[in-house]
């Protein structure tokens, strides 16, 4: 079975969530779906219902499986599923002492220390070169399965 050098990816980002609304610092906490994050997920599943994917990598947290599994409901009936990994590779930027609380407070915590906010790491949380080698470790993931493993080569 000959294998092609070619990986398709598709990226999504998780439905509104209620600390969407009131504009807090969600990062690695699970977060809830609003109704119109449900919307959202269902609308996207329904323009992917005609794409196949081989795997899905999901952060491990509530609102991304809430919103993964939204788009499946809706683009997966009758549909081999695809193989779901949820890994802690895919969260978003952790907040740290701030998670909970309204995003300003990193903007002017970082001001406050002189720090560019790109590279302010709240106490407990990240920085954004935090998330980029997280983000690297998950290619080196997906190509060790796809090249090495020959798992999959079109993933959500």
């Amino acid at each position: 079975m000959e294998r092609s050098e070619e990986i398709e990816i598709t990226v999504v980002r998780h439905g509104q969530t209620y600390d969407n609304i009131k504009n807090l610092c969600q990062g690695h906490t699970d977060g809830k779906l609003t109704e119109l994050g449900i919307t959202q997920a269902k609308v996207l599943g329904e323009r992917l219902a005609k794409s196949t994917f081989d795997v899905c990598y999901v952060s491990d947290l509530g609102r991304t499986r809430e919103t993964h599994s939204c788009i499946m409901e809706v683009s997966g009936p009758g549909k081999e599923k695809p193989r779901i990994v949820y890994t802690h590779l895919m969260r978003e930027k952790g907040g740290g002492i701030f998670e909970g609380q309204p995003l300003k407070m990193i903007t002017d915590a970082a001001k406050k220390a002189n720090i560019p906010i790109r590279d302010f790491r709240p106490e407990k949380g990240e920085c954004w070169k935090d998330v980029h080698k997280r983000a690297s470790d998950l290619l080196r993931l997906v190509y060790f399965e796809r090249f090495v493993q020959g798992k999959s080569s079109k993933m959500c």
